[in-house]
């Protein structure tokens, strides 16, 4: 990438010289592929766009609709082949998320209930020390973190955003659990993930920018370090334990 992480093929208006010259099927798998992401589970492969890219975040974010799996192709027994599935669970966590009789903060209290979470749901400022103790790829994260910290709010988050994200990463993760306690400590690591995106933009000029800007900056320090992604989820088994 060149200064600023504009890509060197893009041509002045935006368009990819790759593709321009020799066709979309000359392109790397990285750039045909993100910002996609696939899990598998069991006999079923799943498939969704990650938050790191802008056009998507802005999707993600804004997205009114009711969250729908869509089959697509040969669909397979998918659960028969596991001695564990979180996809059951992970069912019911998005229906309460997507409740509209109750606010966001009762939907945490309906989560954490169920899944005993209260230990690992400490308090933010020490989820946001360990966080920020993390391998950190890019300045802008660690500038973002440092200049936030002890910062008094500023500015309000509408709370459907804040469900799209939980939704989210709810959908990307939870069903990677091979375990009950895994699946529990995968979904304190979203319910953190949005909180800490929430922390940081509380203490921004409160434009949908910066909202966007920031849960790009932690799906691309968090999400796609695979290291930070399991640090978190371990400390939220021990905490758990």
């Amino acid at each position: 990438l060149c200064d600023g992480g504009r890509c060197p093929h893009l041509c002045d208006t935006g368009l990819c010289n790759i593709i321009l010259n020799h066709g979309e099927a000359a392109l790397s798998d990285i750039c045909r592929e993100h910002p996609r992401f696939y899990n598998t589970v069991g006999g079923r492969k799943e498939v969704g766009l990650g938050l790191s890219c802008e056009a998507a975040a802005e999707l993600i974010l804004t997205f009114d609709s009711e969250f729908t799996l869509l089959d697509i192709g040969e669909v397979c027994d998918e659960e028969g082949s596991l001695n564990y599935s979180a996809l059951e669970d992970r069912e019911y966590i998005i229906d309460v998320i997507e409740r509209r009789d109750i606010c966001y903060a009762e939907k945490i209290n309906i989560l954490s209930e169920k899944y005993f979470l209260r230990g690992a749901m400490r308090e933010l400022t020490d989820w946001f020390d360990f966080i920020s103790g993390l391998e950190v790829l890019e300045q802008e994260w660690k500038d973002i973190l440092e200049s936030s910290r002890g910062k008094p709010k500023i500015c309000d988050v509408n709370e459907r955003y804040l469900e799209r994200l939980l939704t989210y990463f709810v959908y990307r993760h939870l069903s990677t659990a091979d375990n009950e306690m895994r699946m529990r400590a995968t979904l304190v690591f979203s319910l953190i993930s949005v909180e800490i995106i929430k922390y940081l933009f509380e203490r921004t000029d409160g434009d949908f920018a910066s909202l966007v800007n920031i849960a790009i900056l932690y799906s691309s320090e968090i999400e796609y370090s695979e290291d930070n992604t399991a640090e978190i989820i371990f400390e939220a088994e021990c905490l758990l334990a």
